[in-house]
């Protein structure tokens, strides 16, 4: 039944009609259906009853007000006047859930021809009161006057429910559940150390340098640097041949610090000559006795007398073995006719130190070394008879013991080097010590 536009400008001279009557009938009880009918219902939670006064059929546009006797099941209906039963929609058309429609509340139905419209609802939603800030009321479509219940947190309760470690390394916060603004003051979540140190075991004192506190952790690492500039190794060994370790106290080191270990030993003199030992270059050479007898054989030609090994200091010659001799009465060479006393190094090169041919016998005796010095002593005699005796012995002019000969630049005294005699016929009654 739907409303007829009212005629209003009726005259004397227009009749009414049936048609107008019957106009007039159904406007009126348009009006009678659709406006002031309430009642107030019985029946169950899920199917309601009411009996509405003035209301014999249902058609589309009715409208109707109920107040409830008890909060609705899921998906209510309501039967008016036995005219039906009509399911109860929101207004959005979706089913009315359980407990949407409270006791003793009005509520206001419209008939759209195959349900009963809730009016006047408000918002639907799906927000729940988890989702709204406590103490705010919202709609949704359990209905209106829903309560939030979503905390407002502010920093000076809000310390942080775990925290973790993203892959990268950066720290992951848990943070409680609740609201917070965000940015300084209010907005902050606080980490403890202990948190801190749960998503990062390297965060302990030993690992940071003492002095210094990383987010109220104190640090515990001594700063051996700040100790000074040579600290004692806690341990070291040595493998033999190969290297030398010195294991440094723990702590930390700014790179310019020496880690130490005392060896009174380590010395040039204790080391052997020409040898090398962590920078220091040795010059030791080991004392030792040179002893060369020619007892009955006269050897002649280019003749080696002995070596001397590099780095040697000094060697002086001892008594021979024919002492009692007058011709060899300490360490000594004797030759017949001439004599060319020299000296050779391991590159090749000669030092002249007597080159005579005027006697007949030549005895050179009193040999000294002196290496500091880079010189050489000696003395040599000569006589002009065959087996003469004492009186005939002359020194050789520059040979006296005060006399020396100067090694050139060039010689190598460096590695083994060598005295050399070059005669006709050479006897040889040697006895060095050196060292």
């Amino acid at each position: 039944m739907a409303w007829s536009t009212p005629v209003t400008n009726w005259t004397e001279a227009r009749p009414v009609g049936v048609s107008d009557l019957n106009r007039i009938e159904s406007n009126i009880k348009h009006l009678v259906t659709s406006t002031g009918l309430y009642g107030i219902t019985a029946g169950t939670a899920s199917i309601y009853t009411v009996t509405i006064a003035g209301l014999t059929e249902l058609v589309e546009g009715v409208k109707i007000t109920v107040k409830l006797h008890v909060n609705n099941a899921a998906s209510p209906q309501i039967n008016v006047n036995n005219l039906g039963t009509v399911v109860i929609r929101k207004a959005n058309g979706n089913p009315v859930p359980a407990g949407n429609l409270k006791l003793n509340s009005v509520y206001t139905l419209v008939y759209n021809g195959s349900a009963f419209i809730l009016q006047g609802e408000g918002g639907g939603g799906t927000a729940k009161s988890e989702h709204v800030l406590a103490p705010y009321t919202f709609t949704n479509e359990d209905g209106s006057d829903q309560v939030g219940t979503l905390p407002t947190i502010t920093s000076s309760a809000d310390p942080a429910q775990g925290v973790g470690q993203w892959p990268d390394g950066g720290l992951a916060v848990y943070p409680t559940r609740g609201y917070r603004k965000g940015g300084a003051g209010e907005g902050e979540i606080k980490v403890t150390p202990e948190q801190l140190r749960s998503a990062e075991p390297s965060l302990r004192g030993p690992y940071i340098l003492a002095g210094h506190n990383i987010y109220g952790t104190e640090g515990s690492m001594p700063n051996r640097s700040s100790q000074g500039a040579y600290l004692p190794a806690k341990n070291s060994t040595v493998w033999s041949g190969d290297r030398v370790f010195l294991q440094p106290q723990d702590g930390w080191y700014d790179g310019s610090t020496w880690v130490t270990a005392p060896v009174p030993d380590l010395v040039a003199s204790n080391i052997r000559h020409n040898r090398n030992i962590l920078g220091i270059t040795g010059n030791l050479v080991p004392g030792g006795e040179i002893y060369v007898v020619d007892s009955t054989s006269w050897p002649g030609g280019d003749v080696h007398l002995f070596n001397l090994p590099g780095g040697t200091r000094y060697a002086k010659g001892a008594a021979g073995e024919y002492s009692s001799s007058p011709f060899f009465s300490t360490s000594s060479i004797y030759c017949d006719y001439s004599l060319r006393l020299y000296w050779t190094d391991g590159n090749g090169n000669e030092f002249n130190v007597i080159n005579y041919a005027n006697g007949v016998a030549i005895q050179a005796y009193n040999f000294y070394f002196d290496g500091p010095n880079r010189r050489f002593y000696f003395t040599a005699e000569w006589t002009p008879s065959s087996g003469g005796n004492s009186e005939n012995w002359q020194t050789i002019p520059g040979t006296t013991y005060g006399g020396y000969w100067q090694f050139p630049a060039n010689f190598n005294m460096n590695e083994t080097f060598s005295l050399r005699a070059n005669s006709s016929r050479v006897i040889r009654n040697i006895r060095m010590m050196h060292y």
